[in-house]
């Protein structure tokens, strides 16, 4: 979160859409005397990401930000929730699984989904724990107690008008956001495993004699993106059930915001 007392300006980044992009050259704006990122200790509630807080969070425990809120030209991205899971599943099982997500064929990550999901209908929706942080719905870093705090919202598809918005009020450039599940991964572990037995002297020997176009088709072949490798997986009944359900006030909230710039 980016909050500027001298432009009266404050950025809310909901985790997994797109807002390190947008968050990065408004860092130097940031004059909170304590800046909201990276995970704190909090006397309360234990350890917290202090970039990624609730608005029923910050209005509970650090009312003189909530209140800066209210009163600032303040900005949000918001992303479609089935683009979204997938891209926070990865994050979760990159920072708190045994393996991360590339290392895994779909039998393995299916009860790893099934493990989130229990989690995330156990616990309450308002405050979940350090390590499920980037689940939590996108509606309540929006919304808290039926009222809508944060003013300028824009779907990751827009960036061109938050870009274009901020600039009319901010001394600084906002970048065009990295492509979403722009990384690539190998189509399955075993590709993986064997390009990892190739030592990085065979492979600059195969770049030099190989044309250029038969190692792009290799790429090709052996490449996908997030979606393409695991699209069984998300796209399959019980986890698609989970989503709508779970994530339906954010379906709701990012199809109201379709169209609603020119």
């Amino acid at each position: 979160m980016i909050i500027s007392r001298k432009h009266r300006f404050a950025f809310i980044h909901i985790p997994k859409c797109a807002g390190s992009s947008v968050r990065e050259p408004l860092q130097p704006l940031d004059d909170c005397p304590e800046p909201f990122y990276g995970v704190h200790d909090h006397p309360e509630l234990g350890s917290i990401d202090r970039g990624h807080l609730l608005l029923s969070v910050l209005r509970q425990y650090f009312p003189t930000e909530f209140e800066l809120l209210q009163a600032y030209q303040s900005f949000a991205v918001l992303r479609n929730p089935s683009e979204r899971f997938p891209s926070s599943m990865s994050q979760h099982l990159m920072m708190n699984g045994d393996k991360p997500i590339e290392d895994l064929a779909a039998p393995e990550l299916y009860p790893r989904i099934d493990a989130v999901v229990a989690a995330l209908e156990s616990k309450p929706a308002d405050f979940l724990p350090l390590e499920l942080t980037h689940f939590h719905q996108q509606r309540r870093y929006v919304y808290v107690g039926g009222e809508q705090v944060i003013k300028n919202l824009y779907r990751t598809d827009d960036m061109a008008a938050l870009r274009r918005d901020i600039a009319t009020i901010l001394p600084v450039t906002v970048p065009g956001a990295r492509r979403k599940n722009g990384a690539l991964f190998y189509k399955d572990t075993l590709d993986g495993k064997l390009a990892g037995m190739v030592t990085p002297t065979a492979a600059r020997y195969f770049r030099d004699v190989i044309p250029a176009r038969v190692v792009a088709w290799v790429k090709r072949s052996m490449y996908v993106t997030r979606d393409q490798r695991w699209s069984d997986v998300f796209n399959s009944p019980d986890v698609q059930k989970f989503v709508l359900s779970y994530y339906k006030e954010d379906f709701d909230l990012y199809e109201s915001l379709a169209g609603a710039r020119p």
